[in-house]
Parts: C-alpha cells; sequence; structure tokens
C-alpha cells in the first residue's frame, strides 16, 4: 500500500510505504523523528497506545478533518454479538456533552473491524499520575469533583459506566477531568456472578479487583451504587496512593470486600478531611442501599471541602453574615431598652418638676386668699394640715436629688 506523507518538521514529502507501521525513523532533511502511521481508511494511527479486554487504542490523525483523535478497533476476538453492543454503547455515550465527558466523533466499521473515534487526551490518566506518587491533594479532589460531574450528566442521560477505575478517567493538556469508555468494557456486559467460591472469572484482573463492586462479583447486576462503589475506590487510590483492597492476587482482593471495611483515609493522611473520609468510605459501603444513592449527593460533599472552598473569602463572609446581623440586632436591642428605661425615668423626672410647683403656689395662693378673706374655717381646719405637710417636707431641691 503505497503511504507518502510530509515532514512535520521541514514538510519535506517522505514514502513510507516500505516502512513497518509504527517504526520509528528519522527525516533524511531535518532529523525529525517520525512515527510511521498505518493507514485506517480516512484516518492514520501513528501510535499504538495498547489493548484492552474490548478494543485496541491508538493515538490517530483524522486527515479528513485535520485534527488527532484516539481509535479504538474492536480486538480480533470479539464476537459480532459483543461488538454491536460496543458500538451501541458508543451511540449512546455520543449524545453526553460535558466538559467532564470525553467526546465521541464517530463510530462504525472499517476493514470489517468496529471502530470508534473520541477527543484524544494528552495529558494521560489518573492511573498515570497514581504511578507516579500521591497527587496534591487540592488536585486530587478537583479532579474527585469533575469526575462526579461528568458521570452525573451521563447518569441523568440514563448512560452507565460499569468500569470506573483511574484507568478510565483521563486528563487533557490543561489539566481538566474528562472521563470516557461508557460501557466500553466486556465486564459491563456480563451478567452472570464473577465470583463463585474461589472461582473468579477470568476478566477480573488484579488491577480491575481494586474497583469492582460486590454486588457485580456476587450477581453480575449492578446499579448506579455499583458506579459509585467503584468511583469511591478510585477516589481512596487517588487521596491515599494505596488501592482500598491492597492483596497480592484479584481473587484475595475480591474477597476481602466482604471480610470488613478498609482503613478510613483520615487514619492514613491527616490532610484528609473526616467529611471526605466519611464519603468515601460510604461510597465503600459493601451494601448498596448505604452508599450515597445519587452523585448529586457526592457532589455536594466535595464542593465543601476545605481544600477547594479556600480562598473563597466571599462566599465564606457571605455564609456568616445573618450570624453578624443577629448579633448586632441582639446589641441593638439592649441599648434601646436601657434609652428606655431612661427616658421614663427623665419623664418621671419632669412630670414632678411640673407638678409639685404648681401644688406649691396653689396651696399658696388658698393661704393668702383665706388670710385675706379671715376665713376662721379654714384657717382652723386646713390650715394645720398644711402646715404640718410642710413642716415635714424636705427641701424642694433636696427632694428632687432623692428622685434623681
Amino acid at each position: 500500500m503505497s503511504l507518502k506523507i510530509s515532514c512535520f518538521g521541514c514538510s519535506q514529502k517522505l514514502d513510507l510505504s516500505e516502512m513497518k507501521p509504527f517504526s520509528r525513523i528519522k527525516c533524511p532533511v531535518c532529523s525529525v523523528e517520525i512515527i510511521v502511521p498505518k493507514p485506517f481508511g480516512n484516518i492514520l494511527l501513528e501510535e499504538d497506545l495498547g489493548s484492552g479486554t474490548l478494543a485496541h487504542v491508538y493515538r490517530s490523525m483524522d486527515v479528513t478533518l485535520d485534527r488527532e483523535v484516539a481509535l479504538k478497533v474492536v480486538n480480533d476476538d470479539i464476537d459480532k454479538e459483543m461488538s454491536d453492543k460496543f458500538i451501541s454503547e458508543a451511540r449512546k455515550a455520543s449524545n453526553l456533552n460535558h466538559p467532564n465527558v470525553i467526546p465521541i466523533y464517530s463510530c462504525g466499521e472499517m476493514d470489517e473491524h468496529d471502530f470508534i473515534t473520541m477527543q484524544y487526551m494528552d495529558g494521560g490518566t489518573l492511573k498515570r499520575k497514581l504511578s507516579k506518587g500521591v497527587p496534591d491533594k487540592k488536585d486530587a479532589l478537583r479532579w474527585m469533583l469533575e469526575t462526579a460531574k461528568g458521570l452525573e450528566t451521563a447518569y441523568i442521560a440514563d448512560v452507565f459506566h460499569y468500569n470506573i477505575t483511574p484507568a478510565t478517567i483521563f486528563l487533557d493538556s490543561d489539566g481538566n477531568i474528562k472521563i470516557g469508555d461508557f460501557g466500553l468494557s466486556r465486564i459491563a456486559h456480563i451478567s452472570e456472578p464473577l465470583l463463585d467460591g474461589d472461582d473468579l472469572h477470568e476478566l477480573i484482573t488484579l488491577e480491575l479487583s481494586h474497583y469492582i463492586s460486590p454486588e457485580k462479583l456476587s450477581s453480575g447486576e449492578q446499579e448506579i451504587t455499583g458506579d459509585i462503589y467503584s468511583l469511591g475506590a478510585s477516589f481512596y487510590h487517588l487521596l491515599t496512593g494505596f488501592p482500598a483492597f491492597g492483596a497480592d492476587t484479584a481473587l484475595e482482593n475480591c474477597k476481602e470486600r466482604y471480610t470488613g471495611p478498609p482503613k478510613p483515609p483520615k487514619k492514613i493522611s491527616k490532610q484528609i478531611s473526616i467529611e471526605i473520609s466519611d464519603l468515601i468510605m460510604r461510597m465503600l459501603n459493601v451494601y448498596p442501599s448505604e452508599r450515597p444513592q445519587s452523585y448529586t449527593e457526592v457532589i455536594e460533599i466535595l464542593e465543601r471541602a476545605p481544600l477547594l472552598t479556600k480562598g473563597q473569602s466571599k462566599t465564606i463572609v457571605s455564609n456568616q453574615k445573618p450570624i453578624s446581623i443577629k448579633r448586632k440586632e441582639k446589641k441593638v436591642l439592649v441599648v434601646s431598652q436601657d434609652i428606655i428605661n431612661r427616658e421614663v425615668e427623665m419623664k418621671s423626672v419632669g412630670f414632678l418638676w411640673y407638678v409639685i410647683p404648681i401644688l406649691v403656689i396653689s396651696v399658696l395662693l388658698l393661704l393668702g386668699v383665706a388670710h385675706v378673706l379671715n376665713l376662721s374655717w379654714y384657717e382652723n381646719h386646713i390650715l394645720p394640715v398644711f402646715q404640718n405637710f410642710f413642716a415635714q417636707l424636705p427641701t424642694l431641691s433636696t427632694f428632687v436629688t432623692t428622685l434623681l
């Protein structure tokens, strides 16, 4: 087959027809290293990225659209029924439109091989991140949150994943999470028990045994809570650097789920908050009914994580504002009551200032009239009463001072 390309370094025309696909050569003009591509319809397969149980993956170039893509080609040993399910799941996932979901560009058949093309994620996977050590906790929490948001969108569209692991959670060149491979695994389409005593299905590898849900193992079936379990197992690994169950064999790992919960993440790293630790432990509960029942619940808890809310001072102040207002109102009410009491006292004193002079003047006038008119009865009976009253009354200034 004729294969002619242009060197991306110097645009030199090169005939690679006799070269082995994926071999590396140097341009004779500029010495830039070139990977010999393999034609696949209007797509050039540029790099072999490896094979899973269902499909082989290539970094590719869509020649028609001049766009780098990831191409998945169904393995030769996959039967027609399984291959049809592969395409069916790809079509369902292609309807998802969310920043945290890998977009699927096309699917179909070429040279008797079913395939799909999707966005190429040059940031790798969380599995690759874990191979380099424990990620920064803030980055890990952000990745967890973005993953949950992508899965929530898929669930609303009735799209399940069935194989959530760090290897199916990807990063783009800007470090943003995109989850892919919805339903694109053979294990997703097996509806019979995968663990029976000491007999474990051949598809359960050591890696997969870290994340698969107990109900999927025991019955082959699972609902959204099964995906939530796998997500929790991925979160556990991401935050602690260790799988929740870390036995040496897949069989031992699978059995450990039924013997008790793993060590809480909080006891492994003090940087992990108790809320996040408790969330992950709930997600890993062996009983589906005891786990969070939706991604929304997971998202709400993750959004409150201290490491993700640091620096959001405006939000924090806003949340505390009602408390401050209440305290101020209480203070104002106390002060206002003091003022009211003081005003009542002042009004009472003011009232006395008016009444006492009027009373004194009235008595003096009466006495004066009685004296002028020579009212003996008044002098003999009424006057002694007033004289006795004033004899016992303190001076006016002393009386008023006492009131104040």
